[in-house]
């Protein structure tokens, strides 16, 4: 299935791309991390490897995604994963349902991990989140919310940088 960006009223210069994760493979799978769990050199993985605190290289907003590339986050990257949320519908609700869910959590983490609501902000908000495949064969019920741009140039964390 393919994504839907959802965008704001002008002026906004954030945008909410709508991602979905296909892939299996267990959280962590294939990343070197230290004892902290934070990425410690560059690898590609499974999209279900990521976790809060991870940081990526551009990604594909076109459709699902099954794998990405992790940096550390003191290096050059796109975006970093800012929230996690497991889904509690006892069935799959639907992408439609599912986008709208994705957007208002990760709209609302935004503003709590950047500082400012995203239609404030120089950075795009990105989410993940199940298809009715992955929700079926793969129990996947996690929506990740990404922040960054795009075209990469972030360092560091995103973290109270209130722009």
């Amino acid at each position: 299935m393919s994504a839907r960006p959802l965008r704001a009223p002008a002026p906004v210069l954030a945008l909410a791309v709508a991602l979905t994760l296909t892939a299996c493979a267990p959280a962590g799978s294939g990343v070197p991390r230290d004892a902290l769990g934070r990425v410690t050199e560059s690898a590609r993985t499974s999209a279900w490897a990521l976790a809060v605190g991870d940081c990526t290289a551009a990604l594909d907003a076109t459709g699902t995604l099954e794998t990405v590339d992790v940096v550390p986050c003191e290096a050059p990257h796109a975006f970093e994963v800012f929230s996690s949320r497991t889904m509690t519908e006892p069935t799959f609700p639907g992408l439609d349902q599912t986008d709208d869910l994705a957007a208002r959590e990760c709209r609302s983490a935004f503003t709590a991990f950047v500082g400012v609501p995203p239609d404030r902000s120089r950075y795009t908000v990105l989410f993940l989140h199940p298809t009715q495949r992955s929700w079926d064969e793969q129990t996947d019920r996690e929506l990740l919310c990404l922040a960054g741009r795009s075209s990469g140039g972030v360092t560091g964390s995103l973290k109270d940088v209130e722009e």
